[in-house]
């Protein structure tokens, strides 16, 4: 018997998804915000987006907690032993593809040493990371199981506020007021590793099980919003200030985006939980929004080979000659992207042997 999908848990898988696709776009909007004057308004809004778009991790490992921490840990070898069948019937196949693609680019024949290393590494393309932190996470899921389900409200906003803290705030006081070795950033994986895969999925839970049970009170929502706009207001001064400055290069600028990439995934869980409580869509739509959201693993496995494909940069260069705001191209181009990942992902989804790589 399948699962019934929530309409909430889906939206918010499609703009997570749409999201992953965005961090992925380079000039076309992802880093466009750095050709413009530093500390102007487009620098400023743009930059917005970015951070807001680092959201789409955190916010995936919070629905799967919101769904996988609520099951009773019941025969686990045998729940663990087909959940990373799973993932591995993905990640095996597509990894294939991308290193025969990879061969290509440099121009090399395809040799099973090299995709050997890369597999025992994080894959053949950096996209496929993402599912060995999930491999990971399904091997904590007993423990974390256990401490979601034993969360007070009260526990859980300790937990959260312990997150924004050493995952957000003190890395960039250490920045601004600490020596020049940075020791946080200098531990950024075991901090990812913590927020990420043990916090996040917890949190997740609990915005759907625990807190809020009669209903998501619209001050409490209010107060994590307010939250929310600050800390766009402090990663995108910081970042003016560290292009100023100049001390880091690009990767220590993009870890400034996602220091409270976690609090921007709670807030778009809450406010969507929130916005859609009472509102029925009529069924053709709830039908496209649930093909959708099945599909997203699939989009997510294609979208770089997709981004990759030349013809793609006639589809920008076209929708830039349209003179519609820059960023508004940008953002069209990737719904494009997604559009077509969709349609790969649902014509996979109809053959027997390929349809597991895409998460059927």
């Amino acid at each position: 018997m399948r699962k019934e999908r929530l309409l909430h848990i889906d939206i918010i898988r499609i703009v997570s998804c749409y999201f992953v696709i965005f961090n992925h776009s380079s000039s076309k909007g992802y880093t466009l915000f750095s050709t413009y004057p530093t500390g102007s308004f487009r620098f400023v809004a743009y930059l917005s987006v970015s951070v807001f778009s680092k959201m789409s991790v955190p916010e995936f490992f919070s629905l799967s907690g919101s769904g996988l921490l609520g099951q009773q840990s019941v025969a686990f070898p045998k729940e663990l032993q087909y959940r990373i069948t799973k993932i591995l019937s993905s990640l095996i196949p597509f990894s294939f593809v991308y290193e025969i693609l990879r061969a290509t680019r440099e121009h090399r024949y395809f040799s099973v040493k090299p995709y050997v290393i890369h597999m025992w590494g994080a894959g053949p393309e950096f996209h496929l990371w993402f599912l060995y932190g999930y491999l990971y996470y399904l091997l904590s899921l007993p423990f974390l199981r256990h401490i979601a389900q034993q969360l007070s409200g009260t526990e859980s906003m300790y937990l959260a506020g312990a997150s924004i803290l050493f995952h957000g705030l003190w890395p960039m006081l250490e920045y601004l007021f600490g020596p020049s070795s940075l020791t946080l950033f200098g531990t950024e994986e075991s901090i990812w590793f913590i927020n990420n895969i043990c916090i996040c999925p917890c949190i997740g839970y609990v915005i759907e099980h625990s807190v809020y049970s009669d209903g998501i009170h619209l001050q409490h929502l209010l107060f994590v919003t307010g939250l929310a706009l600050l800390s766009f207001a402090l990663v995108d001064g910081l970042t003016v200030y560290q292009f100023n400055q100049e001390k880091h290069g690009r990767g220590h600028q993009e870890l400034f985006y996602r220091r409270f990439s976690m609090l921007n995934a709670w807030c778009l869980h809450l406010w969507i939980k929130y916005l859609l409580r009472n509102w029925s869509p009529p069924k053709i739509w709830e039908t496209m929004i649930h093909s959708v959201a099945q599909a997203t693993f699939g989009i997510y496995l294609f979208h770089i080979m997709i981004l990759r494909i030349p013809w793609m940069e006639v589809v920008y260069t076209a929708l830039r000659k349209t003179r519609i705001n820059i960023m508004i191209v940008g953002n069209m181009y990737c719904a494009i992207v997604m559009t077509i990942g969709y349609m790969l992902t649902a014509l996979l989804s109809h053959i027997p042997l390929l349809k597991k790589a895409v998460g059927f």
